[in-house]
């Protein structure tokens, strides 16, 4: 049974913002920052205060707040099929700035988040206590115990820093008793979007947003403090601009809130003014981060409103996007809600044919059967979810991340039903017998997740599917290993298309295939007799100085030392040492200052290439401290048992996995 918990939280803990609030939600399945919070709580404890500490060094010099403008690492991801999306890696030192803003200001960042009736995503307080959810086939399956004090520590700190009110995703609206009782109410829907919200976000607006409210001058001290405080963080953060925030964090969503809220308020101010339309009895309007959905009576004050939006929103420099308005009559139903009533039936009566559920102590359970024609039950389910696209006019794009949520979770429960069936296993005949329906089960489920995958990859998906074979991988191993060799087979021969660097998006600066490195990551745990050809890696590695470090280090994780990929790993080290030392600006270059870190703790990186790389920190930056060659190897082994964003070895990648999506507060 999948097991409840709480989980209490620190509110005194100024760094666990660090752990889910400070970097963008799409990145390398290996990456986070547990290093980084770590490494924090041991900044300035060495009991010999004399002593020279290279971490402690690295804190002084370019890590620890300083108030200097830090360069964010902008990449991009896939955002659909014929575009992209930009995010940023903001600076150690941005972030650690953004856990003493959090600290001082918390109070007054949820108050200023509690004045528009119109959100549905805000923070409501303080964050300190979670609940957390685990499939015991993710304790029971690892491979290795690493419940080390600093594992536990950075996992106890894995909700975000403020606790929500409203809904995580907005789907949830839309099969939500609040989203019928407005149809009740409504006849009319419109559905606007902010063009281009967080590029076009003037930073000096948040001051605009809590200037002339007589409640906020009573109640709310310090608060020009504030706003300029903020204003100033993020404008440090992204390079000293004031036009645009980084995208991805979530202090980011949080900044922009503020000034939606205020914007909120002026809305529904205006519309009672100036049109006689009042709130909640008129018309309704639900905000989730940059999205309206209007509700009205009609289609002309559903206009008005929306006109009034508009109007509002260009105030603060923002404008609604006119080709992404939608308009619907009742009965509200959108194109997504059409496909996913849909995609449930024929999701669920695919399912019937192979698997039984059975109810025992409360619990849902899930037998797998014998699969008769799994290729025909393939080519059926895709046929049929074909004819939904088309009957409602989408995409694969509407459909795939549904369909591999769903598979998954499907995998998951199957592997956690598997502990009812001990006596089962006992009998030879019996026994054998489920082992194969559970084989083939599981295959075919991720068969299909692939297909869907293939046709509309992102990075959302691929930690679905990244995780869903690791847990299966795992499960193999522990319960049923003759059957490893073939599940692995199986596997590989579905990534054997995921090559890097040629045509389409791989040629556009910025790229990075993370949608991709994520699933390679993850039969990192095969061993070398499943490893990709080197040749899927050799377009990625022309690349050269396009090469980002979220490329950089999941190669190397993927690479360590397995002599296949040796010719490459020389190759990678070049474009390394290229990259570093052209420019080495640790203090205010995101990407060189987590490039560095990391490099110097990976065991795969030859330690000639350590070794210049600290020469030049001592160099460049440590001029005062002088080394001996004795001192600087010992250094070296010292960085090397410690990790940062990347930890090399003993990492239990099932576990960041469900921390990532634990920590998907938007």
């Amino acid at each position: 049974m999948s097991k409840s918990k709480s989980v209490k939280l620190d509110k005194k803990d100024k760094n666990r913002a660090l752990l889910t609030d400070t970097l963008p939600g799409d990145t390398p399945i290996i990456f986070s920052n547990d290093g980084l919070y770590i490494n924090a709580h041991r900044y300035g404890t060495s009991s010999k205060a004399a002593t020279f500490d290279i971490r402690d060094s690295f804190f002084q010099k370019f890590l620890e707040p300083q108030g200097r403008a830090t360069s964010p690492l902008k990449y991009k991801i896939l955002k659909n099929e014929v575009s992209l999306r930009t995010l940023s890696l903001i600076h150690p030192e941005a972030q650690l700035s953004m856990c003493r803003l959090y600290e001082e200001h918390s109070e007054t960042i949820t108050y200023l988040c509690s004045l528009s009736p119109m959100s549905i995503r805000a923070p409501k307080k303080t964050g300190n206590s979670f609940y957390s959810k685990e499939f015991e086939v993710t304790n029971k399956y690892k491979e290795i115990d690493i419940d080390t004090l600093e594992s536990e520590l950075s996992r106890r700190h894995a909700s975000s820093y403020f606790a929500y009110r409203g809904f995580n995703r907005i789907y949830k609206l839309f099969d939500s008793p609040t989203y019928l009782n407005l149809e009740k109410r409504f006849s009319s829907m419109w559905m606007l979007d902010v063009a281009n919200c967080f590029d076009s976000i003037y930073t000096h607006t948040i001051a605009w947003a809590i200037k002339n409210k007589e409640f906020i001058k009573l109640h709310v001290r310090h608060k020009n403090q504030f706003g300029q405080a903020f204003d100033t963080l993020v404008q440090r953060s992204n390079n000293n601009e004031t036009n645009g925030i980084p995208i991805g964090p979530e202090v980011s969503r949080v900044f922009s809130e503020i000034i939606f809220q205020s914007i909120d308020v002026d809305i529904i101010s205006s519309l009672e003014e100036k049109s006689g339309l009042v709130f909640h009895k008129d018309y309704m309007v639900l905000r989730y981060v940059d999205d309206y959905i209007v509700f009205s009576k009609s289609d002309a004050d559903s206009k008005i409103i929306s006109e009034t939006i508009s109007d509002k929103l260009s105030s603060y420099n923002l404008y609604v996007n006119d080709n992404k308005v939608k308009k619907y009559r009742r009965p509200l139903n959108t194109e997504m809600s059409n496909v996913v009533v849909r995609l449930k039936s024929v999701l669920s009566d695919f399912e019937k044919k192979f698997i039984t559920m059975e109810k025992k102590l409360d619990e849902r359970i899930l037998i797998p059967q014998d699969i008769y024609r799994p290729g025909s039950l393939k080519r059926n389910l895709i046929s049929n979810i074909k004819c939904i696209c088309n009957d409602n006019d989408a995409g694969y794009e509407m459909v795939s991340a549904y369909v591999i949520a769903t598979f998954s979770n499907k995998v998951m429960k199957l592997i956690d039903s598997a502990k009812h069936f001990k006596q089962k296993e006992k009998d030879e005949k019996t026994g054998a017998a489920l082992q194969l329906q559970y084989r083939d089960t599981i295959i075919l489920f991720l068969d299909l997740m692939f297909f869907f995958y293939s046709v509309n990859p992102s990075v959302p998906s691929s930690y679905k599917l990244s995780k869903t074979i690791m847990v299966a991988d795992r499960f193999f191993k522990s319960k049923n290993p003759r059957f490893t060799p073939y599940f692995r087979s199986a596997i590989m021969e579905n990534t054997k298309d995921l090559s890097f660097g040629q045509g389409g998006h791989h040629n556009r600066d910025g790229f990075i295939s993370l949608e991709r490195l994520n699933i390679i990551l993850a039969t990192s745990e095969f061993g070398e007799s499943y490893l990709s050809p080197a040749s899927t890696f050799e377009h990625f590695l022309a690349k050269k100085s396009e090469l980002t470090y979220f490329d950089i280090v999941s190669l190397l994780f993927y690479f360590k030392n397995h002599e296949p990929y040796k010719s490459l790993s020389g190759r990678l080290e070049e474009i390394i040492e290229e990259k570093l030392l052209s420019k080495f600006n640790l203090g205010k270059d995101s990407e060189s200052a987590h490039l560095f870190l990391d490099v110097l703790s990976c065991p795969y990186v030859s330690i000639k290439l350590r070794e210049t790389l600290l020469n030049k920190y001592y160099e460049k930056i440590e001029s005062g401290v002088a080394r001996s060659k004795a001192e600087i190897s010992s250094d070296l082994s010292e960085l090397e048992n410690t990790y940062w964003f990347t930890r090399w070895q003993d990492i239990d990648l099932v576990k960041l996995l469900e921390r990532k999506e634990l920590n998907q507060t938007y």
